[in-house]
């Protein structure tokens, strides 16, 4: 199963060490180089008097690159280190969506529960996040025994819309039909009976995007 992410954080402070290998690295990670990424982020920690929030855009980047890589063990223990050292909560909540992603992705449920619920502390409004931990503890209850809890009835509503999101995706309008389902998750909990649907159009969206947030 693929899983989306969502790809890293900014390296703004252009002149300061560690900035111009991550720039680096982000372009070769958009150009599907994840060996040369890895190389350019780890030479980016090996500079004296990297910025704490550097460290950790690298060290979120670094992860991604391994996980692009099928090493989801060493992305997990990447972002692991990237936590301590950000400080924004948006972007906290992206490096532990990260990290709870890479765990499901390797089917470690625990961390991956644990993970994700952390990000929706952080960002109660994350849908990624949202949809990739039901995921999770519907795969949890599972290998528990327990039968999955019933999917939600979508409510008229929750109808109408996904009729306009399928309307947006047939015009190829991926990114506007993604947003319209996640305020819509946002507004009506029932929207959740389609969390499949948001989940490859958070897919899609990721695969058109030209460039690194």
């Amino acid at each position: 199963m693929r899983i989306a992410l969502l790809v890293g954080l900014g390296l703004a402070a252009a002149l300061a060490a560690g900035a111009a290998e991550g720039r680096r690295g982000n372009d070769r990670l958009a150009s599907d180089d994840a060996p040369g990424a890895e190389a350019l982020y780890s030479a980016g920690l090996a500079r004296d008097d990297v910025p704490l929030e550097i460290g950790g855009a690298l060290w979120n980047n670094l992860g991604l690159a391994r996980l692009a890589q099928d090493r989801a063990a060493e992305a997990d223990s990447a972002f692991t280190r990237a936590l301590p050292l950000v400080s924004d909560a948006d972007a906290r909540a992206l490096v532990a969506f990260n990290r709870g992603t890479a765990a499901l992705a390797r089917s470690d449920l625990g961390t991956a529960v644990e993970s994700l619920r952390r990000a929706l502390v952080l960002r109660p409004t994350y849908v990624p996040a949202q949809v990739n931990l039901e995921i999770a503890l519907r795969r949890q209850r599972t290998d528990d025994g327990e039968e999955p809890p019933e999917t939600p009835e979508p409510s008229p509503f929750a109808q109408d819309l996904k009729a306009q999101a399928d309307s947006l995706v047939e015009a190829r309008q991926y990114a506007e039909a993604y947003g319209a389902m996640q305020g819509g998750l946002a507004r009506d909990s029932t929207v959740a009976a389609f969390g499949e649907f948001i989940q490859r159009l958070g897919q899609i969206v990721e695969v058109d995007s030209d460039s690194l947030p």
